[in-house]
């Protein structure tokens, strides 16, 4: 028989287990971009062990220049005492979710003084335990000039080693469609905030239909770090003018096996069809961020689905959408059979501390082998029908040919017996 004090040390076991499956994170963009007068969002992801129940709950977000937004009134809103800043009253607006671990800050017709660090704090009590963490960096808020044309980009691009990636910017200005000229070049930094403006290495970018776009070919681990935009407009009147804008950052990842995505191997389509993908985590209270992409090609460089419709190719705009969060809906397919669409999965997983650091973010890429789109050809005859119709199209045939060699011979004798008569 099993004693009690081993039954004891086993639940004890266990319920050190449950105390450590999982990690104390949140993450945050490094940057965002807005415009007087405008609406911003600043998304906030976080994750932190799962042990015993939530006796209270805090959320409080802090606006300094400074590391954790430390300083003195650095609290604009914190959930459990009513705070919320006079600078912003009737302007914030901050939601969470605690079961899907996120937070959102809202900060309506911002201002040249919002532009700061903003950073999110979660504090949690579990049972007799207190637990407090926010993400250093917070995240920094770039305003621009309400006369300034505003251009919208994604804050995180994720790629595999030698793939060819597109990076976008799409103008929502209706000011830019009147330029009679603008010039595009891009710039790779490595500080997300300041180097924009200083750096001079920048390359041609191409302006098209209202959007900035830059690819890369293959790209390496060399490619990686923030972007940023460089546009020159020219106007009617001969006037040129300089904007910089922030591009999004290029995560370069190689791809691993966790996941176990599965995707079927082929999939018959006629009017619309359902391309299914499956895939596993295995800790989820480590989980921050999960996105679900489908793409084709040998490189991988075009997305048939996309979080931001920008990235959609304009032949699959408007034709797809996901179901169940990671199967392909496709409506409306024009391309060529056998066309192999991949599942693609990226997830944002928050790593165990080394020694006091806590913050440690990775970001995992999977796919799966494939989906063979096999288009069905709607006149198309089944063998088995076929097969019936073939005796019933051949007698069919043959009393056709009866019937004309009996005209034929009927006319011939009158044509003979019309000749005769004249004879």
């Amino acid at each position: 028989m099993v004693s009690c004090a081993l039954v004891l040390l086993m639940l004890c076991l266990w319920d050190r287990l449950n105390e450590t499956s999982g990690q104390h994170c949140v993450d945050q963009p490094e940057r965002i971009e807005s415009q007087e007068g405008k609406s911003i969002t600043i998304p906030c992801q976080f994750s932190f062990p799962q042990s015993g129940k939530i006796t209270k709950s805090s959320i409080i977000v802090k606006a300094s220049k400074k590391n954790y937004c430390d300083g003195d009134n650095s609290v604009i809103y914190n959930s459990s005492q009513e705070i919320d800043s006079p600078r912003y009253q009737d302007r914030l607006q901050v939601k969470w979710d605690l079961s899907h671990r996120n937070i959102s800050i809202t900060i309506n017709n911002v201002t040249k003084e919002d532009a700061t660090k903003y950073c999110c704090r979660i504090e949690l009590q579990l049972g007799e335990r207190y637990e407090q963490w926010q993400k250093p960096e917070g995240t920094q808020l770039i305003v621009k000039d309400r006369n300034e044309p505003s251009l919208e980009t994604i804050p995180v691009v994720v790629a595999a080693l030698q793939e060819n990636v597109m990076l976008l910017g799409h103008f929502t200005s209706n000011g830019v469609s009147s330029a009679s000229n603008i010039t595009c070049y891009i710039v790779r930094t490595t500080d997300p905030i300041t180097d924009c403006a200083s750096s001079t290495n920048f390359r041609n970018c191409t302006y098209s239909n209202n959007s900035l776009s830059f690819q890369i070919s293959e790209v390496t681990s060399e490619d990686q770090g923030f972007y940023c935009w460089k546009v020159l407009i020219s106007r009617n009147d001969g006037e040129t003018k300089t904007y910089l804008y922030n591009g999004p950052q290029l995560q370069i990842i190689n791809k691993t096996k966790e996941l176990n995505i599965i995707q079927s191997e082929e999939v018959e389509f006629d009017r619309s069809a359902i391309l299914n993908c499956s895939f596993t985590v295995q800790q989820k209270n480590d989980i921050l961020l999960t996105e679900v992409y489908w793409m084709i090609g040998s490189s991988r460089e075009t997305y048939v689905y996309h979080p931001n419709p920008h990235y959609i190719h304009p032949d699959y705009k408007g034709k797809t959408s996901l179901v169940n969060e990671s199967n392909l809906l496709l409506q409306d397919f024009r391309g060529l059979n056998n066309t192999i669409f991949y599942c693609r999965v990226t997830i944002r997983q928050c790593l165990e501390p080394l020694g006091d650091s806590r913050n440690r973010r990775v970001t995992i890429l999977e796919e799966g082998l494939g989906t063979h789109l096999i288009i069905k050809v709607p006149d198309e005859i089944p063998m088995k029908d076929s097969l019936r119709i073939l005796p019933v199209a051949l007698g069919a045939a043959f009393i056709l040919l009866i019937i004309i060699i009996i005209l034929a011979i009927y006319f011939s004798r009158k044509r003979g017996q019309r000749l005769s008569s004249f004879g």
